[in-house]
C-alpha cells in the first residue's frame, strides 16, 4: 500500500490479485482496469504492470484481500510508424512459422493398440518415436535451410538494383547514358569511377548497408527480448509436451548463433557478385572461398547441434557456429572489395558483359532450389501426417454430450508447406516488382539485349509478375465467394435463434433476427477464410508451376504475348508494398484496425525465432518470463497471496504457455480465466505439435497440482468465456451449448455450468427500456460488461480456495508432486507459526 501526494495505490499481495493480460489490440491499462488513473508498479514502457490510482485509500475499490492489476505488453508489438517496416520482413516470419506448423509427433497406429504383449507395445512405440524423430529432423532441417534461402533471396533485391542495374548496366558501353537523364546517378560519371569494377564496388555499399540494418535490427531486438530468460527448473524430459520445457522461451544463445549464420550468408552473397567480374586467379580464389562459406552456412542452418548436446536452458538446436566465425568472411569481403577497386581484371572483357555476371543464373537457380526444397518438405509432411497421432488415442476429451473432440489440422496437415510457399511467393513477387519497376525508370526491362535502352533482368521476374496479375484476379473471385458463403451462413443461423433467445420465440422482429444472424455469420469468417485460403494455396501452386514451365520452355513468350499482364503484375506488386506499409501503420496506430488484422501478425510473432533469427521479434520471449516472475511474487505463500490470471484473446495463449511452464508450487495459488481465446479455433489447427485438445486438458489439470487429465473439468480452477459473435475466440474443450436467459437480459447458465467452457450469447435481443436503438454486439471486446465475468471470477476463487495445496515441482523431468489435505496444510501452517 502506498499513499502519496499523487494519490493512493494498493501495492498489497495478500489475498487475491486479478492479473489481467490483454490481447492483440494492445488494450491500454485504463481500459483493462476500467479506471482512468493508473500507475506502473513493475516493468517498463514496453511491457509493464499497472494498478489503479485513487485520490485516497478511503475511496479505493482495491482492498487488503482483493485487487486488480493489468499487464500491458502492447509496447512489444505496437509503436511508431517505423514499426510498419517490419511487415517487409513478413517472408522471414512465415518461414519461422513453418517450423512450428509441422505435424504432431508420431504414435502407434490405433488399430494395433492392444495387440501383442506389453513389451511388444513398448518396443513398437520406441521404434515409432525413433523413426518419427529422424523424419522430423530432416523436415526441420529443410525448413531452416529454406529460411536461409529466403534471406539470400532478400539480399538479391538490393544486389540486382544497386550493383547490376545502376553500377553495371546503367553505364555499360553501347547503351543510352541513363546518368544524363537521371540527375541522382550523375556521380557515376566522376573520373575516379571511370572503370566498371569501381562502380560496382561503390554500389555494393547499398546491399552492405542492408546487411548492416538487418544486423542492427536482429541484435537490438535480441538484446531487448531474448535477453529476458526463464529460469531453469531441472533437467529436460523427452516425454513432456514442448510447452512444458522451460528452454522453450530461452532463445538467447541459439538465436545469436543462427543470426551469425544468416549474416554470413548475406555477406557471402554480396562478396560473390563482387568477384564474378574478376577473371584472374585472385578473383577465382576469392569466389571459391565465398562459395565455400555460403555452403558452410547452409550446412550449419540445415544441421544444428543435436539434442544430446543442448544445455538444459537452451531453447532450440543451435548451430555449431559463433559470431566470431564470421570474421574471416568479413575480411575476405573487404579484401575482394579492394581487389575490385584496384581493377584486377580485363576491363574490355568486362565491358562486353550485358549484365552483372552470374546474377541471372543465381536468381533462377535460387528459385529452382527453393522449389525443390518445398516439394521435398511437402512429401515429408504427407508422410508425417499419415503417421501422426491418432486423435482418438491422445485427445480423448469427451464433449458435454459424450462424443470425443477431434480437431483435424488445417489444410490436411500441410500448413508448414503452405507457409513456405507463401513466403516464397511473397519474396519472389517483391524481387520481381522492384526489379522491373526500377529498370523501367532507367529504360526498357527485357530478357534479351534489344538495343541501347534495354535493361536485362532474369526471366523469372517476368513470370512472377504475370503470376501476380493472375492471382489478383483469383483473389478477387475468392473474396466474392467468401462474401456469398457468409450470407448463406446468416440464413442458416436464423432458425437457431429460438434455441438461444427466449425473446426471439414467436416475436415478429424479422429485422432484428436477420441482424443477429449476420453478426453470428460474420463471426465465422475465420473458418470460411481457412477453407478458401486452402483452395487459393492450391491455385497458387498450380499457377507458379505453370509459370515456371512456361519460362523454361520459352523465356520470351510472356514479353511477346503477355506484356500487359506483366506490367499489370508489377504495378500490383508495387501497390501491394505501399498497401502493406499503410496497413502496418494503421495496425500500429489504430487500435480498432489492429484488432482486425493484428491477430495474424501476433500469431506469427508469438513463436521464438528458431528457424529465422532475423524475423520480427518474438514478444513471448519477454512476456512469459515477466508473468512467471510476477506470479511468483504475487502468489508468495508467506504472504498468503493468490493470483487470478485473467487473459483476453492472444493473452490467453500467453497465459496457457505460462501455466505449462509453472512448477506445481508456482501454480498452486493460480486460477485461470480466459475469454475470447483463439487457442482452439486457431492454434490447435495450425500448430498441433504445441497446441491440441490433449495439451489444453493437461494444462487445466496442472492447476490442480498434478497432470491428472482424468480429473473432472468442473473441479479445475479454469473457466473460458466465449460468444457466438466473437470472430476470434471460441470454446476450448466443449462445443457450443444452449443457454437460458437471466433477469438482466444476458443469456448465461444459471450459476456455474460445471465445465471449463461457458458460452455468453451476444447481442441482447430486445432494446433496453428507454432506448430507441438495438443493443450493439460486443463480439471480441468488453467481456467485463457481462455479469458472467464477475460470476466466473468468483467461482474460480472459490475453487482455488477449496482444493488442497501442493508441494513439489514440475516442468521438465521434475519430482512428483506431494498433495496434502486442507487439514494437514492448516496443521503445518500452525506449527510453522504466523508468516514474518
Amino acid at each position: 500500500m502506498v499513499e502519496s501526494i499523487s494519490g493512493y495505490v494498493n501495492n498489497g499481495r495478500r489475498g487475491w490479485t486479478e492479473l489481467r493480460v490483454h490481447g492483440v489490440s494492445g488494450t491500454p491499462p485504463d481500459e483493462m482496469l476500467q479506471h482512468a488513473q493508473n500507475e506502473m508498479v513493475a516493468g517498463d514502457a514496453n511491457a509493464g504492470f499497472f494498478r489503479k490510482r485513487y485520490d485516497s485509500a478511503l475511496v479505493s475499490a482495491d482492498t487488503e484481500q482483493q485487487r486488480t492489476e493489468a499487464y500491458f505488453w502492447g509496447g512489444l508489438t505496437a509503436g511508431g510508424g517505423a514499426r510498419a517496416l517490419w511487415l517487409l520482413l513478413t517472408p522471414f516470419m512465415l518461414a519461422n512459422m513453418a517450423y512450428f506448423a509441422l505435424p504432431a509427433q508420431g504414435q502407434v497406429d490405433g488399430r494395433r493398440a492392444g495387440a501383442g504383449s506389453a513389451k511388444e507395445a513398448v518396443l513398437d512405440q520406441e521404434r515409432v518415436e525413433r523413426r518419427d524423430a529422424r523424419v522430423r529432423a530432416v523436415a526441420e532441417g529443410l525448413v531452416r535451410l529454406f529460411a536461409l534461402s529466403v534471406t539470400t533471396t532478400f539480399m538479391l533485391v538490393p544486389v540486382q538494383i544497386a550493383m547490376d542495374l545502376v553500377g553495371w548496366q546503367c553505364v555499360r558501353p553501347g547503351v543510352r547514358d541513363c546518368t544524363a537523364e537521371t540527375p541522382w546517378l550523375a556521380f557515376l560519371n566522376w573520373g575516379w569511377l571511370a572503370t566498371p569494377g569501381r562502380r560496382v564496388a561503390v554500389m555494393a555499399l547499398v546491399p552492405l548497408l542492408v546487411v548492416a540494418v538487418l544486423w542492427w535490427l536482429g541484435r537490438s531486438t535480441w538484446l531487448r527480448l531474448e535477453g529476458t530468460t526463464v529460469p531453469p527448473a531441472g533437467a529436460t524430459n523427452d516425454g513432456q509436451t514442448p510447452l512444458e520445457n522451460r528452454a522453450m522461451w530461452n532463445g538467447r544463445e541459439p538465436v545469436r548463433k543462427l543470426r551469425a549464420v544468416h549474416l554470413t550468408a548475406t555477406l557471402a552473397v554480396v562478396g560473390i557478385f563482387l568477384t564474378t567480374p574478376l577473371s584472374n586467379a585472385a578473383g577465382k580464389a576469392g569466389l571459391g572461398i565465398l562459395l565455400a562459406m555460403l555452403a558452410v552456412a547452409a550446412f550449419l542452418a540445415w544441421r544444428p547441434e543435436t539434442s544430446r548436446r543442448r544445455r538444459p536452458d537452451q531453447t532450440h538446436a543451435a548451430p555449431r557456429f559463433d559470431g566470431y566465425t564470421a570474421l574471416p568472411l568479413v575480411t575476405a569481403v573487404v579484401v575482394l572489395l579492394a581487389a575490385v577497386l584496384d581493377v584486377a581484371a580485363d576491363q574490355e572483357a568486362i565491358r562486353r558483359e550485358p549484365s552483372l555476371p552470374g546474377l541471372a543464373g543465381a536468381v533462377q537457380g535460387q528459385f529452382t532450389g527453393q522449389s525443390v526444397v518445398l516439394l521435398v518438405t511437402a512429401g515429408l509432411l504427407v508422410w508425417l501426417q499419415r503417421h501422426a497421432p491418432d486423435p482418438q488415442l491422445i485427445e480423448a476429451v469427451p464433449d458435454r454430450d459424450g462424443t470425443a473432440i477431434v480437431d483435424r489440422p488445417v489444410w490436411r496437415g500441410m500448413a508448414c508447406a503452405a507457409f513456405m510457399m507463401v513466403a516464397l511467393a511473397f519474396i519472389g513477387e517483391i524481387a520481381a516488382g522492384a526489379g522491373i519497376r526500377f529498370a523501367d525508370l532507367l529504360g526498357t526491362p527485357t530478357i534479351e539485349y534489344e538495343g541501347p535502352s534495354t535493361f536485362l533482368l532474369p526471366g523469372g521476374y517476368f513470370s512472377a509478375a504475370a503470376v501476380t496479375a493472375i492471382l489478383a484476379i483469383v483473389l478477387a473471385v475468392m473474396v466474392a465467394i467468401g462474401w456469398w458463403k457468409l450470407a448463406k451462413k446468416a440464413k442458416r443461423f436464423e432458425p437457431a435463434l429460438d434455441t438461444f433467445y427466449d425473446d426471439a420465440t414467436g416475436k415478429p422482429h424479422t429485422t432484428r433476427r436477420e441482424a443477429i444472424a449476420r453478426v453470428w455469420a460474420w463471426a465465422e469468417i475465420g473458418e470460411v477464410a481457412q477453407g478458401l485460403v486452402g483452395w487459393l494455396l492450391v491455385i497458387i501452386a498450380v499457377v507458379l508451376t505453370a509459370g515456371l514451365i512456361a519460362f523454361w520452355r520459352d523465356p520470351t513468350w510472356l514479353l511477346d504475348h503477355a506484356r500487359l499482364l506483366v506490367n499489370a503484375g508489377t504495378f500490383l506488386v508495387v501497390g501491394f508494398v505501399f498497401l502493406l506499409l499503410y496497413v502496418g501503420r494503421q495496425a500500429y496506430g489504430n487500435p480498432r484496425f489492429r484488432r482486425t488484422v493484428g491477430v495474424l501478425w501476433d500469431v506469427g510473432t508469438f513463436w521464438p525465432r528458431a528457424a529465422h533469427p532475423l524475423a520480427p521479434p518474438c514478444y513471448t520471449e519477454r512476456t512469459v518470463p515477466d508473468l512467471m516472475t510476477r506470479i511468483g511474487y504475487l502468489g508468495d505463500k508467506s504472504q498468503g497471496g493468490k493470483v487470478l490470471l485473467s487473459c483476453h484473446s492472444q493473452g490467453s495463449v500467453i497465459g496457457a504457455a505460462v501455466i505449462m511452464q509453472l512448477t506445481y508450487d508456482e501454480s498452486a495459488p493460480v486460477a485461470f480465466l480466459t475469454y475470447g481465446s483463439p487457442l482452439r479455433r486457431l492454434y490447435c489447427r495450425f500448430f498441433p505439435q504445441y497446441f491440441n485438445v490433449a495439451v489444453l486438458n493437461r494444462a487445466g489439470s496442472f492447476l490442480l497440482g498434478s497432470a491428472r487429465e482424468d480429473t473432472p473439468r468442473a473441479e479445475r480452477p479454469w473457466r473460458n468465456l466465449h460468444r457466438r459473435s466473437d470472430p476470434i475466440g471460441g470454446p476450448l474443450l466443449v462445443t457450443y451449448p444452449a443457454m437460458v436467459s437471466d433477469d438482466g437480459g444476458h443469456l448465461v447458465p444459471a450459476g456455474d455450468n460445471g465445465d471449463i467452457d461457458r458460452q455468453l450469447v451476444d447481442p441482447r435481443f430486445d432494446r433496453p427500456a428507454g432506448d430507441t436503438c438495438d443493443p450493439a454486439p460486443y463480439g471480441h471486446s468488453n467481456y467485463f460488461a457481462d455479469p458472467a465475468f464477475a460470476a466466473a471470477a468468483a467461482k474460480l476463487m472459490e475453487l482455488r480456495d477449496t482444493y488442497p495445496s501442493v508441494r513439489g515441482v514440475r516442468s521438465g523431468g521434475h519430482t512428483r508432486d506431494t498433495v496434502e489435505s486442507p487439514g494437514d496444510a492448516e496443521a503445518r501452517q500452525r506449527a510453522a507459526g504466523p508468516p514474518t
